[in-house]
């Protein structure tokens, strides 16, 4: 089956201090098991971020077969929500 591109967001609001890639970083780990891992992705992705006043816009997108859809979402919605530094609102 072919791999489609879909796309995540969501709004945080960071601690003081947090470093705004730290939230791109999470996901990696969660993805690929590594911020930084040899080989390419086994779900091919990228996370941005824009500052908006006091909320962080993450938004992550990525390549993936269409049965894997529900699965990756739910990693980057865990790897968002289980971290420390930020309210994901």
């Amino acid at each position: 089956m072919a791999r489609e591109a879909y796309v995540h967001e969501a709004v945080l609001v960071l601690d003081q201090g947090e470093d705004p890639r730290r939230p791109g970083a999470m996901v990696t780990v969660e993805l690929c098991g590594h911020w930084d891992h040899d080989g390419p992705c086994r779900w091919p992705h990228h996370t941005g971020f824009v500052a908006d006043g006091d909320e962080l816009v993450v938004r992550t997108t990525f390549a993936a077969e269409p049965a894997e859809h529900d699965e990756l979402l739910r990693r980057i919605r865990h790897a968002l929500e289980s971290a420390g530094g930020w309210q994901v609102r």
